[in-house]
């Protein structure tokens, strides 16, 4: 009897291997061909020991197929990934669309960050706070997964869409593992963002740490394309280094260095300003330490850092920054040309000087200088720093043992702070005034009432004065309200003739307020005439004028008298020739400042071709002497080396005080 039941119990475990062998017969024949589904060995219901006599090769892998049918979304889901895996209907396709539906295979991936169980406990509840779902789409012409790396692998036209980062990834193949949340890109690799397209020979990217690198990076947009060796891609940036820029769009770049002299002569003759044309290509050469673009929502920002100015291989300066927004930009450059000239306090002064580069995209500069006054040869020192908001100035001269000071912090676009010693300042209509020591908060605003056609222009200022008397020291605080509306009510233009006739009114008014109670009244109103002949420009100001109390300062009474005359000319002797006259006259010799009628006297001569020019001037007044070197950079299509590029996307808006107060 326990012989057949050794018999019976063989028959049993014979037909139970059997039967196992023909289900993984056909999960293998389920594999091996296209089904109305998307298989999974995981999911198919074999036991361990079923699944151990699959082959390893096909164990490993599976292949996502699918049928000539239309697609829908269906969920599957394993203990680690969820899949969103593109399923199959009943009604038929046509013959085209069954070919689409064929060579594309799709794949939508909700991905739990993973937590990894060696993580210190400290550190647990900073990951739960991030357990958020990392979504991605993958579409490409071939699909595969291997469940013992946790990777899929995209290949042929592979696509990925991250939705948080906001990027979309093309390459010929591409990996995503979603055990570690990284994607792998390789061969003709595209990055597409909001604003920009970087292409690239190869990607890794970490999504949990929102970083990745790219080799080769080129990324372009519609006004600048950038490529450099290699790359770093963040969720709101792409960051690029040592490599080359080039600015697609038709912008001329003006930069401007000055002497000393030319900011204590500002005045309302600037020749250098006028009549700068394009270069010719390859008279410059720019080098920038870092380019940063900024993808606003209606523009670009393009901000050039420490960048140098290259005359074929001659270094002419260094701009700390400059920034492209649309036609033509202008930017103030540091450049290695000595400092030379006179200014009133110092004299007579030369120096070799040396730029520095500073933190911040600032430039110092320094020089030794040798200085003659008065029959006296003594030594000094001079120091320029710059920046994109600060420009500061000190001087020393042993002739005159004097210290010179004239600085500017821009706090917004319309509101600065200014601040001096011994140098001339900027009184707008008033003149150039030199005060002992100054220190004041300056707001401008200009506005065109359209329904006047009135251009209405004020200032505002309040600040600390020491007047410059001698060996007196009289300081007290001084309010300034100043206003200038301006009409044409004549104006003719032929522009094939390069004619200009404007002819209207202007009326300038001042009322000032010092902390010890002196309270003093400007009113000045009359016609103006512009005019533009060929090579040839001019403006003739006439001003009657009223006042009403006098400024307990020297330097700060009206000096221009009630009755003033005003005449700007300039006159285009030749291609690299321009010269240049300014005057102001107090016809009845009543200026508070002297007897004489000329109160205003410079002279101005700028030298050089369309593209670049220098200009030298004479203050005959203030007896002293200016120089500025200009030159227009056409920056289409010329290239910037770089050391490092960042392209930011678009930000959202900022609010609070500070960007209220920007906006002033």
């Amino acid at each position: 009897m326990k012989r057949y039941y050794g018999i019976l119990l063989i028959l049993i475990v014979s037909l139970m291997l059997s039967t196992s062998e023909i289900k993984a017969a056909e999960v293998m024949s389920e594999l091996s061909a296209p089904v109305s589904d998307f298989s999974l060995i995981e999911n198919s219901g074999l036991s361990e020991e079923d699944q151990m006599k699959i082959p390893e090769e096909e164990k490993n892998k599976f292949t996502l197929f699918k049928n000539r049918k239309r697609a829908k979304t269906e969920v599957v889901s394993n203990t680690d990934v969820q899949f969103d895996i593109v399923k199959s209907q009943e009604d038929e396709l046509d013959e085209e669309e069954q070919e689409d539906v064929t060579n594309r295979k799709f794949l939508k991936l909700n991905i739990p960050k993973i937590k990894s169980p060696f993580k210190k406990k400290t550190k647990e509840a900073k990951v739960s706070e991030n357990d958020n779902i990392s979504d991605v789409e993958v579409e490409a012409d071939y699909l595969e997964y291997y469940p013992d790396k946790s990777e899929i692998e995209a290949i042929g036209n592979a696509k990925i869409y991250m939705p948080k980062e906001n990027m979309t990834l093309y390459a010929s193949k591409i990996i995503f593992n979603h055990d570690l949340n990284t994607v792998t890109a390789k061969e003709n690799v595209r990055l597409i963002t909001k604003e920009a397209e970087t292409t690239g020979d190869f990607v890794s990217m970490n999504l949990s740490q929102d970083d990745g690198v790219i080799e080769n990076p080129i990324t372009s947009n519609y006004d600048i394309r950038i490529q450099a060796k290699e790359g770093k891609i963040f969720s709101d940036r792409i960051e690029e280094y040592n490599g080359v820029a080039k600015i697609l769009k038709d912008y001329d770049v003006k930069f401007g260095a000055r002497t000393f002299s030319s900011y204590v002569n500002k005045g309302h003759l600037d020749l250098h300003e006028g009549e700068l044309k394009p270069k010719e290509s390859g008279v410059y050469h720019l080098k920038a330490n870092e380019i940063y673009i900024n993808s606003l929502e209606e523009h670009n920002v393009i901000t050039l850092k420490n960048t140098a100015v290259y005359a074929k291989k001659i270094k002419l300066g260094i701009v700390p920054k400059v920034q492209i927004v649309a036609g033509k930009q202008s930017a103030v450059f540091e450049s290695n040309i000595p400092e030379f000239g006179s200014a009133a306090n110092l004299g007579m002064f030369f120096g070799p000087g040396v730029v520095l580069n500073m933190p911040q995209a600032s430039t110092l500069k320094i020089a030794p200088l040798i200085t003659y006054s008065d029959h006296k040869l003594g030594v000094g020192a001079f120091a320029r720093f710059m920046s994109e908001r600060n420009k500061t100035e000190i001087y020393y001269g042993t002739s005159e043992d004097k210290f010179l000071i004239s600085g500017r912090q821009d706090l917004t676009d319309r509101l600065s702070l200014r601040y001096s010693q011994n140098t001339y300042q900027d009184e707008w209509f008033m003149g150039l005034r030199r005060p002992r020591y100054s220190a004041d908060l300056q707001y401008n605003r200009a506005d065109f009432v359209d329904d006047l056609g009135l251009t209405f222009t004020q200032r505002y200022s309040v600040g600390y004065f020491v007047d410059d008397k001698d060996n007196i020291s009289q300081g007290e605080m001084r309010m300034r309200w100043m206003t200038q509306a301006q009409k044409s009510f004549f104006r003719y233009q032929n522009k094939d003739r390069n004619v200009l006739i404007d002819a209207g009114l202007l009326a300038q008014t001042a009322a000032t307020v010092y902390s010890k109670g002196d309270v003093t009244g400007l009113f000045r109103f009359g016609p103006i005439l512009t005019t533009n002949i060929g090579r040839w420009k001019q403006s003739i100001i006439y001003y009657q004028s009223a006042t009403a109390n006098e400024s307990p300062f020297r330097f700060d009474r009206y000096a221009y008298g009630k009755s003033n005359l005003v005449l700007v000319e300039e006159l285009k002797i030749c291609k690299w020739l321009t010269a240049g006259y300014l005057a102001s006259l107090a016809l009845l010799k009543d200026s508070s400042r002297n007897d004489d009628m000329w109160q205003e006297n410079r002279i101005m001569l700028a030298i050089g071709p369309d593209y670049a020019k220098v200009t030298l001037g004479y203050d005959v007044i203030r007896q002293s002497t200016m120089l500025v070197l200009s030159m227009l950079v056409g920056a289409k299509d010329s290239e910037i080396e770089f050391k490092k590029a960042t392209y930011k996307t678009a930000e959202k808006e900022k609010k609070g005080f500070f960007s209220k107060l920007v906006n002033l």
